[in-house]
C-alpha cells in the first residue's frame, strides 16, 4: 500500500510528467482506429473492433509506467519535448536545424540539450521502427496462428502507445518550456486545459473530432503522406506551439470558476488539436497496415505491459 501511494504521489507531484487527460488520450486513439476503419473498411475493419484496446493502451505511459518510480525518472522525458531549447541551441551553433531520428547521433551531436528538455518525436520513431517490424512479420502468410496472434497482439500495444505520445504532442503545453504557465502568471493551466475541458465536452465532443477527422483525411493523406513518424511527429509539435498564445488568452479572458462557461470558450481549440492528434496518429499507423488480422479466437489483452526502454543516450543524468 505505500508503495503504490508513493507511487501515485510522484505522479501527481510533476506538472511536467503530466498529459492529456485519460480520457482524451483514450480518444486521440480509439477515434484514429476508428477514422482508419471507416475509410478503408473492410480492410482494416479490426481497428474499429479493437478501437477500445487502443484507447487503453495509450493510457499505459502514464498509469501504468510511471506508477513505477525507477520506471518514472526516465520515462517522464519522452512526454514532451520543449521546442524552445532546441531552437536555441541550433541559432547558438548558426546552422539550420539538424533533426536527425536516431536518437544517439543527434544527441551525440547536440549534447548540451538537457534529457529533460524532452523526448517526445525519439520515443515516437522508435516505437514506429519496432511497430514496423511486427508489421514485416505478420505479411508472413507461413507464419503459425499462435505467432500471428502473438505479433497482433504486440502491434495492437505498440500502437496505442505510440498514441499517447503522438497525443501529447497535440497538447500545446507539451512543446513549451512555460509547461504550466506560471512564467505567465496562470500557474495550474496545463491540467484545467488537459483533464477538466475534455471532461467537460464529453461525450459530444467525440462526434464532432470523428466527423472532422473524415473531412480532412484524405487531403491530409495526401499532404504528408511521405513523412516519416518523425517528422510528423515535429510538424505536430510546431503546430501545436502556434496555439499557445491563444490558449493563455483563453485562459487569462474566462477564467477557472466555471468548467462549463471556460469549457465553452476552449470548445473549439479542444476539438481542433484533439483533431489534429487523431489525423497525425492514423496517418503514423498507416505505413503498417495492410496485413491480414486473425480475429478467430483472439483474446490478446496487456493489463500492465512490461515497460519499454528507450534507447540509452551518449550520456547519463539530467542538467
Amino acid at each position: 500500500m505505500k508503495s503504490l501511494i508513493l507511487s501515485l504521489s510522484l505522479l501527481l507531484m510533476s506538472s511536467q510528467a503530466l498529459a492529456w487527460g485519460r480520457r482524451a488520450h483514450a480518444d486521440i486513439a480509439s477515434l484514429a482506429a476508428q477514422l482508419i476503419s471507416k475509410e478503408q473498411a473492410p480492410k482494416e475493419a479490426f481497428l474499429m473492433d479493437h478501437s477500445y484496446d487502443l484507447g487503453y493502451y495509450a493510457n499505459i505511459p502514464d498509469f501504468v509506467w510511471k506508477a513505477t518510480p525507477e520506471i518514472y525518472k526516465k520515462e517522464q522525458f519522452q512526454h514532451y519535448i520543449d521546442l524552445p531549447i532546441f531552437d536555441r541551441e541550433f541559432a547558438a551553433r548558426g546552422e539550420k536545424p539538424d533533426w536527425n531520428p536516431d536518437r544517439t547521433k543527434f544527441f551525440t551531436k547536440f549534447s548540451n540539450i538537457p534529457t529533460n528538455a524532452g523526448r517526445a518525436p525519439w520515443r515516437i520513431q522508435e516505437l514506429t521502427d519496432q511497430l514496423s517490424e511486427f508489421t514485416k512479420k505478420l505479411k508472413n502468410k507461413k507464419i503459425s496462428v499462435a505467432e500471428r496472434r502473438d505479433l497482433q497482439g504486440q502491434w495492437l500495444l505498440y500502437a496505442g502507445v505510440i498514441g499517447h505520445y503522438i497525443g501529447d504532442l497535440s497538447m500545446p503545453l507539451h512543446v513549451s518550456e512555460d509547461y504550466d504557465a506560471k512564467k505567465a502568471g496562470q500557474g495550474g493551466l496545463h491540467s484545467w486545459f488537459e483533464d477538466k475541458m475534455p471532461d467537460e465536452l464529453y461525450p459530444s465532443i467525440e462526434n464532432e473530432v470523428l466527423t472532422r477527422a473524415r473531412a480532412r483525411w484524405k487531403e491530409f493523406q495526401k499532404e504528408n503522406a511521405k513523412k516519416t513518424a518523425f517528422e510528423l511527429a515535429l510538424d505536430l509539435g510546431r503546430n501545436s506551439e502556434k496555439v499557445i498564445p491563444e490558449l493563455l488568452k483563453i485562459d487569462k479572458t474566462n477564467g477557472r470558476k466555471s468548467n462549463s462557461k471556460a469549457a465553452e470558450a476552449y470548445k473549439e481549440m479542444l476539438t481542433q488539436q484533439l483533431t489534429t492528434g487523431v489525423l497525425y496518429l492514423a496517418l503514423a499507423w498507416s505505413p503498417y497496415l495492410g496485413w491480414n488480422f486473425d480475429g478467430n479466437r483472439f483474446f490478446t489483452w496487456y493489463g500492465q505491459p512490461e515497460y519499454i526502454n528507450a534507447p540509452a543516450e551518449p550520456r547519463l543524468g539530467v542538467k
